[in-house]
């Protein structure tokens, strides 16, 4: 009688499997067995039941076939794709250059805090220094309308005396919170009083060297001779 081809799936029935499972465990371990015993071959086979319990075959040993492994493994490592390196070489290459950008705007960003609030101006040009004043103006006025909202916000609180902050409180917290706003505004003044004194500072200094200009290209025309006197005139005209 012939015999009847197995399905290849799984079997549900729990007895069933078990029975399945043990008989097919040792054919599997025999052929292993035969396969190392007829051909000289190391093998080892290593089996995981479903309820997790461990079973192997080995010959010689588990522990030296798996350093031969390990040893086949560490001399055989696939070749790296050339493609993939160089993928990955590019979008570092790109990730320091938006790091370095970032850090360069948070570095202006950090100098520009600190001249806002008076410090390294002496090193502006003139030109600098404007739009530093410029950009210290527009904070102030910035400052005067958050005290402007400030002082109607205090009102309006003053009136709704069901706020879920007593009076009392409620005085307090504005109170501190104007009293911010406040020494901002002082802050920005004496930045930008600072600011206008240093260009002044500047400005005449760039007078006094445009004078002293002037007064040595005179001196010049008095003493050049008269084939150079309209040389000398061309580069006064120029520095005025």
């Amino acid at each position: 009688m012939p015999r009847r081809k197995v399905a290849l799936e799984r079997i549900e029935n729990r007895s069933a499997m078990q029975v399945t499972f043990s008989k097919r465990r040792k054919g599997l371990f025999k052929k292993a067995e035969e396969l190392s015993i007829m051909c000289g071959a190391q093998v080892l086979v290593i089996v995981f039941s479903a309820a997790s319990k461990l079973t192997h075959y080995a010959n010689p040993s588990v522990n030296e076939i798996l350093e031969r492994w390990r040893t086949h493994l560490g001399t055989n490592q696939a070749p790296e794709n050339p493609y993939v390196d160089l993928t990955t070489k590019e979008e570092i290459k790109r990730l320091r250059k938006e790091v370095d950008e970032r850090d360069l705007i948070i570095s202006e960003r950090d100098l520009t805090i600190r001249q806002l609030k008076g410090e390294n101006l002496d090193n502006l040009s003139i030109e600098q220094l404007i739009a530093l004043s410029e950009l210290t103006q527009i904070g102030f006025n910035r400052q005067k309308e958050k005290e402007r909202e400030l002082y109607e916000k205090t009102i309006d609180e003053l009136q709704h005396p069901s706020h879920h902050l007593s009076n009392s409180n409620c005085e307090d917290a504005l109170h501190k919170e104007r009293e911010h706003y406040e020494m901002k505004i002082v802050e920005l003044q004496h930045t930008k009083n600072l600011i206008e004194e240093i260009g002044r500072q500047k400005h005449e200094t760039r007078v006094e060297n445009v004078v002293y200009d002037q007064e040595s290209m005179l001196s010049k025309l008095i003493v050049t001779p008269n084939s150079n006197c309209e040389n000398a005139l061309h580069d006064l005209c120029l520095k005025l």
